[in-house]
């Protein structure tokens, strides 16, 4: 199945490389028992976290449904499904080619302690870098963030809600997925600047990449950015810190305080 990647055992199906279209529900039928099949019988301990109860309850309801199925409508129940194991082993990301995710915005999003962040930006959407969000379409931050961390398949808590803002909130069909989109596809952002004022923005333009070339523009997920876009380095004005330095050397280190202290990088293995 082209939207589907699943870390254990390398799972791949191609019901969709067939059918690019909706599924029928018999189709989507057989890719939920798919998953269930693999994911229970093959994890060491798939009811670490989730009892046996919640996943069947979980797969029931996904069986239930009547055809057709889009393949947006099959990556977030597949996702929500797969996230039971509360696993990082156990993923589901939707391929670039696969309808509904052609396409992202140019921004990238993290979540701190203060709240969610744009962390860095390309046109048109370079003006929002820096800003906390306080509402997308209406609903508050933190209610956005609850709905899309059960997609995530981290067990600490923070880490999740970052996870989730950064896979998710970029791509258009998140939006339309959860009814935070207008009728005409646009997204009303709530924000607030580093000066207090607070702002309202639309998500209406995307760029034509999809999903992973975005994510995958950079080594960490969380620093590292396409050539020309505004990050919050930028935006402050600052030189970029050390440990973002050389994101292109597995292995690196230089003296600091005329060799008091050596700092030593290891980036890969």
């Amino acid at each position: 199945m082209n939207v589907l990647t699943l870390g254990l055992a390398a799972l791949r199906t191609s019901l969709l490389t067939q059918n690019p279209g909706p599924l029928t529900a018999e189709q989507a039928r057989e890719e939920v028992e798919l998953v269930y099949d693999r994911v229970t019988g093959s994890h060491p301990d798939p009811y670490w976290w989730n009892s046996e109860t919640v996943w069947q309850a979980r797969r029931d309801a996904l069986l239930s449904r009547d055809g057709p199925v889009s393949q947006v409508e099959q990556y977030f129940g597949l996702a929500s499904l797969m996230s039971l194991a509360t696993d990082t082993h156990v993923q589901i990301y939707p391929s670039a080619d696969a309808p509904g995710f052609q396409t992202t915005y140019p921004v990238r999003f993290r979540v701190y302690e203060e709240g969610l962040y744009v962390t860095a930006a390309d046109d048109p959407y370079r003006h929002l870098v820096g800003q906390r969000i306080v509402s997308i379409g209406g609903i508050a931050v933190d209610q956005v963030l609850d709905t899309i961390t059960q997609y995530a398949f981290i067990d600490n808590e923070l880490a999740k809600r970052n996870w989730a803002a950064a896979h998710l909130l970029i791509q258009p069909a998140t939006y339309k997925f959860h009814g935070w989109a207008g009728e005409d596809g646009s997204v009303a952002l709530s924000t607030v600047a580093p000066d207090g004022t607070q702002q309202t923005h639309q998500f209406d333009e995307t760029i034509d990449q999809g999903f992973f070339d975005v994510l995958d523009s950079g080594r960490s997920e969380g620093y590292q950015w396409p050539d020309g876009w505004l990050t919050l380095d930028g935006l402050s004005g600052q030189s970029t810190v050390l440990s973002r330095s050389r994101p292109d050397e597995n292995y690196w280190y230089t003296d600091l305080q005329t060799g008091r202290i050596v700092y030593f990088q290891f980036n890969t293995s």
